[in-house]
């Protein structure tokens, strides 16, 4: 069995990864919607009790009700007992996710490297929409990718030596500190919360203090588009998402003449 599992072609291992994506991001969703509301103190959620239900007439799912992808579109985007509307975050997150792993394997192989950066952009796409959710940036999840970015430079997991990961951390972190210090000397208001600190530290740990630059730059472009989009909505843009954006830009973009330019490297 093993054997013939070492002769699987490429594709195979591509859809078992898109499987297990969707099928983490259904877990994703539930993340996305318990965690802020678990940090808002509702101390009747966690994310594993109670057992999945619809919000609006609280009757709990069977299992067919939570088929990634496939129970959305059977049912219609709708309960199967009451009949409301299903929020489309849980369907976008099962898509993006199944994306995300599949195109990790795909560029990677069904090796341990596409595990490990598979991770690291499910947890990202998280930090994303809660972030845009909420404007919340939960330590519960910077804290561990911070540290996950660390562990996994010391044994040689990621391209960065684990010194370098260090300095990246503590570069990445320093930076936003001192901007948004400056920020609210001038302005007298927060620019940013620290979640956004946290961020962009674990980003450094990651990747690495030669990549701070071109994010930094690329994730102040994104917010300030962003925020052009939404001023008629007269409300604060999190940085979080184009931090994000950045990221996955910059990862699919490193070997790129104009992002090694901005790199220094």
């Amino acid at each position: 069995m093993i054997a013939d599992f070492a002769v699987m072609p490429a594709a195979f291992w591509v859809a078992v990864a898109a499987l297990w994506g969707a099928m983490l991001g259904s877990f994703m969703g539930v993340v996305v919607y318990r965690l802020p509301r678990m940090m808002l103190e509702d101390t009747e959620l966690n994310l594993a009790w109670p057992g999945s239900h619809c919000p609006s007439c609280s009757s709990a799912l069977h299992w067919w009700h939570n088929l990634p992808v496939i129970s959305y579109v059977l049912l219609r985007g709708r309960c199967g007992f009451c009949q409301a509307p299903i929020g489309r975050v849980n369907l976008l997150m099962e898509i993006a996710s199944a994306l995300i792993w599949a195109g990790a394997v795909a560029g990677l192989g069904a090796t341990p490297q596409a595990l490990v950066w598979g991770g690291f952009f499910s947890a990202l796409l998280v930090l994303l929409v809660i972030d845009w959710q909420t404007m919340l940036l939960p330590d519960a999840l910077t804290l561990p990718l911070l540290w996950a970015g660390l562990l996994l430079a010391s044994v040689g997991a990621t391209a960065v030596k684990l010194n370098m990961a260090v300095w990246g951390a503590a570069t990445g972190y320093l930076a936003l500190y001192l901007l948004a210090w400056g920020f609210k000397r001038l302005r007298g208001i927060d620019g940013m919360g620290g979640g956004d600190l946290k961020l962009t530290a674990a980003l450094g740990a990651w990747f690495g203090p030669w990549a701070l630059l071109p994010l930094l730059l690329i994730s102040s472009v994104l917010h300030i588009l962003l925020a052009l989009v939404q001023r008629q909505r007269s409300q604060p843009v999190p940085l979080g998402p184009a931090l994000v954006a950045a990221a996955v830009l910059y990862w699919a973009c490193s070997d790129q003449a104009w992002m090694r330019w901005l790199s220094g490297a």
